[in-house]
């Protein structure tokens, strides 16, 4: 299904902060994917904004980057 303009933004706008909160982390991508036990093709797509990552996946990602889940959306 295709996302509106205004989801996409929010994908977009999830995807740069997803990206901000690694970086700020000290871990590179590949760090965080092999943490996360994913293809780094996969984990990438989440910091483009070419997947929407699932509650679950944000989770995981707040674990491994110790932050909260709200965190990604400040």
């Amino acid at each position: 299904m295709q996302e509106t303009p205004s989801e996409n933004a929010f994908i977009q706008a999830l995807a740069m902060r997803v990206r901000e909160l690694r970086e700020q982390s000290g871990l590179s991508s590949a760090e965080v994917a092999r943490r996360m036990h994913m293809d780094r093709g996969n984990y990438t797509r989440i910091e483009t904004g070419k997947t929407n990552p699932t509650s679950l996946t944000l989770y995981k990602l707040s674990q491994i980057l110790k932050c909260t889940v709200a965190d990604f959306f400040r």
